[in-house]
C-alpha cells in the first residue's frame, strides 16, 4: 500500500494475553505481545467541558484508523479478539480489543516486569483502546476505527 499524508503514522499495538493454568487458584501474570503497524492515522482530541457547577476539565480522547491494507509487522494476520485468545503460542497475529494499549510511533521496547505499561506511558504517547469499530466489509477504507484515552 502507498501512504497517503492521511495515513502516513505508525503505532505499536501491546496485545494483553493470559496463557496457561492457573497455580493454586491463581490465575496466570498478564503478558504483552508487540505489533507494529505503519500507514494508520492517529488523531488527538481535546476537549474542554464544564459541569452545572462551573468547574471545568480536559478530556482528551484518541482515535486511531487502521487501513485492512496497512503494514503489519512480520505480515501477522489480524484475529478477533476471540480468536487472539484462542490462539497457540507458536502462531503471530494481533488483536484490537478493550484495554489494550497502543503507542504512536514504533517502539522497541516490550513490557515485562522491568519495564511496564506505566513506563511505556511516560515516555510516549499512548492510548488504552475503549472500543473498535469493524469496517473492513465497507468498500472505502475498509479496516477498524479504535477509540481510546
Amino acid at each position: 500500500m502507498t501512504s497517503s499524508p492521511l495515513l502516513s503514522d505508525v503505532i505499536t499495538v501491546y496485545n494483553r494475553y493470559q496463557r496457561g493454568g492457573f497455580m493454586g487458584g491463581i490465575p496466570p501474570a498478564p503478558s504483552w505481545e508487540r505489533t507494529t503497524i505503519r500507514n494508520v492515522s492517529w488523531k488527538d482530541k481535546v476537549h474542554t467541558n464544564t459541569t452545572s457547577s462551573g468547574a471545568s476539565f480536559i478530556d482528551s480522547t484518541v482515535t486511531v484508523t487502521i487501513p485492512r491494507e496497512a503494514e503489519v509487522e512480520g505480515e501477522k494476520k489480524y484475529l478477533s479478539p476471540m480468536d487472539y485468545a484462542l490462539m497457540p503460542v507458536d502462531q503471530d497475529g494481533w488483536t484490537l480489543q478493550q484495554d489494550d494499549i497502543i503507542a504512536f510511533g514504533e517502539i522497541d521496547r516490550e513490557i515485562s516486569p522491568l519495564y511496564t505499561i506505566e513506563e511505556l506511558s511516560r515516555e510516549h504517547k499512548t492510548m488504552r483502546i475503549r472500543g473498535v469499530s469493524d469496517t473492513t466489509d465497507q468498500s472505502i477504507l475498509p479496516g477498524w476505527k479504535v477509540d481510546g484515552a
